[in-house]
């Protein structure tokens, strides 16, 4: 112990492991387990990056639980499928989700019921000695292009605000 304090008095900006560290966990955690209700405000800007089941998108839904008042900003809002908006609806406002009934571990279920899917079922002619004279089975289900208006009715019109650029009343350059 004695040499390596020799050592770091000699060159005080070399690297030295630390032994028994901490381990390391994101800053949103952090941010979130540290400061949850002291932080007043938090925008966040293009918001639709944050809308995939990802780490990104776990850390900005630690921020807005962090803050007492969120503003989410952005020009995309909805990428054309139901699933699009899921993980940033539960990350908003989760507590209306699980009032819908909508469970994070289900994005399906939501895309069922506020999107567009197309199930392909396969039918089958039944034999001549069968005793039943076709059969259907699914075959595949997939999402359409396609949001319910419900989706706005009841989890973005008491929190949203919708802008066109004549609203904003400035041009862009």
């Amino acid at each position: 112990a004695k040499k390596q304090l020799a050592a770091l008095l000699r060159e005080p900006d070399r690297f030295m492991a630390a032994r028994g560290a901490c381990r390391r966990f994101p800053l949103s955690t952090y941010i979130k387990n540290r400061y949850r209700g002291k932080i007043d405000g938090l925008i966040a800007d293009e918001l639709h990056q944050f809308s995939a089941d990802s780490g990104q998108g776990d850390a900005m839904g630690e921020l807005f639980a962090a803050a007492k008042k969120c503003i989410g900003m952005t020009a995309t809002l909805i990428n054309g499928y139901a699933s699009g908006i899921f993980y940033l609806l539960y990350r908003m406002c989760a507590y209306r989700m699980e009032q819908d009934g909508q469970s994070y571990a289900a994005p399906a279920q939501f895309a069922r019921e506020y999107g567009v899917t197309e199930d392909t079922y396969e039918v089958t002619e039944g034999g001549y000695n069968s005793n039943r004279r076709t059969a259907k089975r699914k075959k595949r289900s997939r999402q359409k292009p396609g949001v319910s208006p419900l989706v706005y009715s009841r989890f973005l019109l008491e929190n949203g605000v919708f802008l066109s650029l004549m609203d904003m009343g400035k041009d862009l350059p």
